[in-house]
């Protein structure tokens, strides 16, 4: 059912109360009997109205209508409205103009009511808005099952609390857990943060701020550095699961990414507190002009909203330029880059720019410093590796450090061979077979 506009809904509801008018005035006027019995005569208490008719309808079936100022109560349930026509025959009373209805979990009003008394069921519609609890949004249409305490909007349902806002195609609201369930079409954004996302569907706890996400949502969010909201991180996953202000977690697919940086993985697990990500599965890696990083477990911290620190842990291996690549170099870095391994390796920065590289255990290296110098291949426990404006400057190699340099002038065939599965043993030579 679609929304009339607001310019639409006031003559829309004129017209229902004349009908409703018209209606009375044709129906043969009640008997002094008839008014007294009034309460006997429908399941509800009547607190108010300025008039009372009982009669039958064409076919012979009874009606009771209320006009004017209707006020009635149903089992807890209080209900005002313009005018009210009962169907005893039917079970249901249809509510018209002005429709609130409250009880001690929420309240709702619209443009009309269907309360259905045997199915323990009510439909609202037209210019819908409802609360309950932390609670409140609109739609175009809300039913309310009564023994499931299930309240369900359907058409441009809407929905917020103090810290997000939902939109969505359809809504259901269980009053008993305070869940939140949306489906199609889901969009939220969070007032505090500005964080903003949109996804297939969603289930939100207004209680403890837990949002979870499916069908591929994608996420723009802030470090609370970012007050100006400048430097947006987008996520992506199977499922994304925000807990407020604290952290957020994503399976199935993930990937993250801000400006040239993008890391991909099966898991994450973000600390907005202390801005640390930890990536798990994949295996994770980590892509940027600059550099490639994976390994079995990767951690990235940033701080002010300036990347800080990548940590790879197991098996960890990454390629780098050092300035001494060629532009041709650096388009296939995949090739001919240089790169670096360990058990495990730190990438440091300085204002977003890569400062340094830390790699232990079983460290290994393979470089170049400068487009026209030869390769160096070394090994050692601890391999350090500092740049200057994405120069080499310093290589530091300790605990058994060794290594072998080729000067540029052997033929080439070394600048090709990005690892050692091309060389003689031992492990540290690095001249081809």
């Amino acid at each position: 059912m679609c929304s009339a506009t607001s310019s639409e809904r006031l003559p829309l509801t004129r017209h229902l109360l004349l009908q409703g008018l018209l209606f009375a005035l044709l129906l043969p006027a009640a008997t002094p009997s008839a008014r007294q019995d009034s309460g006997q005569s429908v399941p509800f208490k009547i607190r108010h109205a300025d008039q009372f008719v009982q009669s039958k309808d064409s076919t012979g079936a009874r009606l009771y209508v209320l006009l004017g100022n209707v006020l009635i109560v149903r089992e807890a349930t209080s209900i005002s409205c313009d005018s009210l026509t009962y169907f005893p025959d039917n079970g249901f009373f249809h509510c018209i103009g002005s429709v609130h209805v409250a009880d001690s979990v929420r309240s709702l009003s619209s443009d009309t009511l269907f309360y259905y008394l045997d199915r323990a069921y009510y439909r609202a519609a037209g210019d819908m808005r409802w609360s309950s609890g932390k609670l409140w949004g609109s739609g175009n249409q809300g039913e309310y099952w009564r023994g499931s305490a299930l309240f369900r909007v359907t058409g441009e349902a809407f929905a917020a609390d103090s810290a997000r806002e939902l939109h969505s195609e359809t809504m259901e609201y269980e009053s008993a857990t305070g869940v939140l369930r949306a489906q199609g079409d889901v969009r939220f954004s969070e007032s505090e943060s500005g964080s903003t996302g949109a996804a297939a569907s969603a289930r939100y706890s207004s209680g403890d701020k837990l949002l979870v996400l499916r069908g591929r949502p994608v996420l723009t969010y802030y470090e609370d550095e970012d007050s100006l909201r400048q430097d947006p991180f987008s996520l992506t996953g199977d499922v994304a699961t925000s807990f407020g202000r604290d952290s957020l977690t994503a399976t199935g697919r993930v990937r993250l990414w801000r400006d040239s940086l993008s890391v991909t993985s099966d898991s994450l697990f973000h600390n907005l507190a202390t801005d640390r990500s930890y990536f798990r599965g994949g295996p994770p890696r980590v892509e940027h002009p600059e550099y490639r990083l994976s390994a079995e477990r990767l951690d990235i911290s940033s701080r002010e909203r300036h990347l800080e620190l990548i940590e790879a842990e197991v098996g960890g291996r990454g390629e780098f330029s050092t300035g001494g690549d060629s532009a041709e170099q650096r388009g296939l870095r995949r090739e001919h880059g240089s790169w670096i391994e360990g058990d495990t390796l730190r990438l440091f920065f300085s204002r977003n720019a890569m400062d340094s590289i830390y790699a232990a255990g079983s460290a290994r290296s393979f470089y170049r410093e400068n487009e026209l110098s030869g390769v160096n291949y070394v090994q050692g426990g601890i391999i350090l590796l500092v740049f200057e404006d994405n120069l080499l400057e310093v290589v530091e190699v300790r605990d058994g450090g060794r290594g072998v340099y080729v000067p540029p002038d052997t033929g080439g065939v070394i600048t090709v061979i990005p690892d050692s599965s091309g060389f003689l043993s031992p492990p540290d030579s690095v001249f081809p077979r």
